[in-house]
């Protein structure tokens, strides 16, 4: 008798969280395919919109990409940093690639753009090699950086949508690389913005407002690490994948617990209203959501848990650095056309173009002899430093632009353009 109920209680058992393991699996089974149908349309900068997926033509191009080395690449960042000129073996580098580069830079010209995921996700996502990215970015910004203002500039702007391009449905290290691409392109906007004409000020200043305020759905992001991390529960607690009746015991008893982490990472797609749009508002329940999850018996489920805020802390420099450009490249448009510099940054005040990280206008300040205007966001520490450009151990103290205001034209000069 006793055995008897015995095993009528281990088959309930085994029955209910049989049940809640099969309805948990089906749902994450539809977050899959609500995800993988993720497809962000934003307007092209200039031209006609192309009919391809911007993502995958950009993936298929760096997929051919030979990768040009550490060294290489940090040796023309800095000069792109500091405005200097390339060597003759940089030229050289800059002309092999030449086919492939424009290659990449004509798929940031599509409407859309959708990362083609599998279901396994992980590593077995179909994503662009994101050394590549930076790289191909960094040679596409030096060929800039030795053209003419106008060439440059949308040479600029198109590494800023490349990053972008990484962003819709993919992982978090995406957004990362997006402001790293922004954060490459801002010093050469700004070089070749102090030596542009007004025509050409105004062009830039449209397509970065574009830009801005077109930003790709980085909760997405968000939501892809939550179904990532469902995905590691389940493999925990599946019956079928263990390959021998102690694994399969023991997994039995481990249910409650991994089904219990497993509906801290229920309903992900109420990421998506995490939005660049919506920044500061979200973080704050995002944070408590996160010490939530740190709190799971899953170690690893635990770590992904943690670095989620630091992603979005990238996401955000990435949108303030891209704000301070729109900003600042309209008031050098709004200088020349005026002869002079305005009291304030033109839409200094635009509700699309306030610091992320407080829901305020952007800082300002002139030099004393007018020379440079410098426009900051106070950055995820969330004090003013002045528009420092000091780092502490993690992130810039704030997050900084300068611009050269050179001197202006004759008025004749300046009303014939």
């Amino acid at each position: 008798m006793l055995l008897t109920l015995g095993l009528l209680g281990l088959a309930s058992y085994v029955g209910f969280y049989e049940s809640a393991y099969q309805r948990m699996c089906r749902q994450l089974d539809a977050d899959v395919g609500t995800l993988r149908r993720l497809r962000w349309e934003r307007p092209v900068v200039r031209g006609q919109p192309g009919e391809a997926n911007a993502a995958a033509e950009a993936a298929a191009a760096l997929a051919d990409w030979t990768p040009i080395g550490d060294d290489a690449r940090d040796g023309i960042a800095q000069k792109l940093y500091y405005g200097t000129a390339l060597s003759p073996a940089e030229h050289a580098l800059l002309e092999a690639r030449k086919g492939l580069l424009e290659r990449v830079r004509n798929a940031t010209q599509h409407g859309w753009a959708q990362t083609e995921l599998t279901p396994e996700r992980g590593a077995q996502m179909r994503v662009p090699a994101y050394p590549r990215a930076v790289e191909v970015a960094v040679l596409l910004l030096a060929r800039g950086q030795e053209a003419a203002p106008d060439e440059c500039l949308r040479l600029a702007t198109d590494v800023i949508r490349l990053g972008q391009d990484l962003v819709p449905g993919g992982p978090l290290e995406a957004v990362s690389v997006s402001m790293r691409l922004t954060s490459v392109a801002s010093p050469v906007i700004a070089h070749c913005a102090a030596r542009a004409d007004l025509t050409t000020l105004r062009r830039a200043a449209h397509e970065l407002h574009t830009l801005a305020t077109h930003p790709p759905p980085s909760g997405a992001a968000l939501e892809l690490t939550d179904i990532v991390s469902a995905m590691k529960l389940r493999a925990l607690a599946a019956l079928t994948n263990k390959p021998t009746a102690a694994l399969v015991w023991q997994t039995l008893m481990a249910r409650p617990a991994l089904l219990k982490d497993w509906a801290l990472f229920d309903g992900p797609t109420r990421f998506r209203e995490i939005t660049p749009e919506r920044y500061p508002d979200g973080l704050d329940d995002l944070k408590r959501q996160q010490d939530l999850r740190q709190q799971s018996k899953t170690g690893s489920v635990a770590a992904d848990a943690g670095s989620l805020v630091d992603f979005l802390y990238d996401d955000m420099r990435g949108q303030a650095l891209l704000r301070g450009l729109t900003v600042g490249v309209a008031t050098l448009a709004e200088r020349v056309y005026r002869g002079k510099l305005p009291s304030e940054p033109v839409s200094l005040h635009d509700v699309a173009l306030l610091d992320p990280f407080r829901g305020k206008s952007l800082s300002f300040r002139v030099s004393a002899d007018g020379t440079e205007l410098t426009l900051w966001s106070v950055g995820e520490d969330l004090k003013d430093d002045f528009g420092s450009d000091a780092w502490s151990d993690v992130a810039p103290l704030d997050v900084t632009l300068h611009f050269v205001l050179p001197k202006l034209e004759e008025p004749k000069a300046r009303r014939a353009q």
